[in-house]
């Protein structure tokens, strides 16, 4: 590669011009892609990069391996003209908290987590998160979901239904995410619509965030889904001793154990019905 190839401020004379930016865009995203590499088990192939940024297998090669990326280099310039504290504040203002049970917030969790992950490998069955506050049973579930992929040794995204819109966390790739103040009958059609997609997909687990108590119809769905697969239910409501029964042993409450402050630590119990 010639040296002038690396800079779109060269001028014929050998005389850099700013901003003389000394990496390419697709050195960034090779770096990236490796310290990601680092942070989640597994090897980082362009297929499991497609998935995380929701673009096509041809587009994330070609951003991962050709593309000059002036757009991305334009706001690397812009950013080093900011002090380390404001390059920090900038990044972390846009960047949405990524939910796993690596996260600071499951510290004290201990021995409860390490029950969960056992637990979430099961390939049947259903589970239940109740109690705390809706955002932390929102976090639990998402954390839930992304550290399954990092733990199932083909990397499979889970699948669901959230009814909250993933705008201060890192959503799932296999989740359909709604709008909870959409219209009942508009709510029932888009999970009708997303059915088939749940029940035909290869991953075992199917998280369900909201959904047993906005749509009480879809509840003898959800039952004899858990049959299938491995089913994990976020709600304020529990599904009834006798919903419950049907599944015989096969059940697991996780209880929050506090109301924690957004961002506080969350504690939970995990035990068979």
């Amino acid at each position: 590669m010639r040296e002038q190839d690396r800079d779109w401020a060269f001028l014929d004379s050998g005389v850099l011009k700013a901003p003389a930016y000394p990496f390419l865009g697709r050195e960034l995203f090779r770096d990236l892609r490796g310290r990601l590499s680092e942070a989640h088990p597994g090897k980082m192939t362009i297929k499991r990069l497609a998935g995380f940024i929701g673009r096509p297998l041809s587009t994330t090669h070609h951003w991962f391996e050709i593309s000059e990326h002036p757009h991305l280099i334009a706001v690397m310039v812009l950013l080093e003209r900011l002090s380390p504290s404001q390059r920090h504040n900038f990044l972390d203002a846009h960047c949405r908290e990524f939910p796993s049970f690596r996260h600071p917030r499951f510290a004290s969790s201990g021995l409860s987590t390490e029950h969960l992950t056992t637990r979430i490998k099961r390939k049947s069955g259903l589970t239940l998160v109740l109690g705390g506050t809706d955002r932390d049973r929102t976090f639990l579930l998402t954390a839930i979901g992304h550290s399954f992929s990092d733990m199932d040794l083909k990397h499979r995204n889970v699948v669901g239904i959230d009814f909250h819109r993933p705008k201060d966390f890192v959503p799932l790739e296999g989740v359909f995410y709604f709008d909870m103040f959409k219209r009942r009958h508009e709510l029932r059609r888009r999970v009708d619509e997303a059915w088939p997609r749940i029940l035909t997909a290869k991953s075992p687990l199917v998280l369900l965030n909201g959904l047993w108590s906005a749509l009480p119809d879809t509840r003898n769905e959800i039952l004899r889904l858990a049959r299938l697969k491995h089913v994990i239910i976020a709600d304020n409501a529990a599904p009834n001793e006798k919903n419950l029964t049907s599944l015989g042993a096969n059940v697991c409450i996780v209880k929050l154990l506090n109301r924690n402050q957004r961002g506080g630590a969350i504690r939970f119990s995990c035990g068979q019905k």
